[in-house]
């Protein structure tokens, strides 16, 4: 669609339909192009609802490593994958 600012943030505006639903994203300029804006219309439906989002992202502060470890509760077990049949 263009060029727009959300926020303040520069971005560029794109606008996209499917069968059911037209959606729009602003996406910011620069060396962090992360979506600032998201708009979901449903448009099978008489009133057309609309989703919309606001995003602000946090992209100077460290996330240490340890949030994404994996720390099972007491007595959780493993489950074994069984291999699957070769296909003929």
């Amino acid at each position: 669609m263009g060029p727009a600012k959300i926020g303040g943030v520069e971005c560029d505006h794109y606008a996209y339909r499917q069968a059911n639903v037209d959606w729009q994203v602003w996406i910011a300029k620069g060396k962090s192009p992360l979506p600032c804006k998201l708009v979901v219309t449903t448009t099978d439906e008489p009133s057309q609802p609309q989703y919309t989002a606001t995003l602000k992202w946090d992209v100077a502060s460290a996330i240490p490593a340890s949030t994404f470890a994996f720390a099972p509760p007491a007595g959780a077990k493993k489950i074994e994958l069984a291999p699957l049949p070769a296909v003929k």
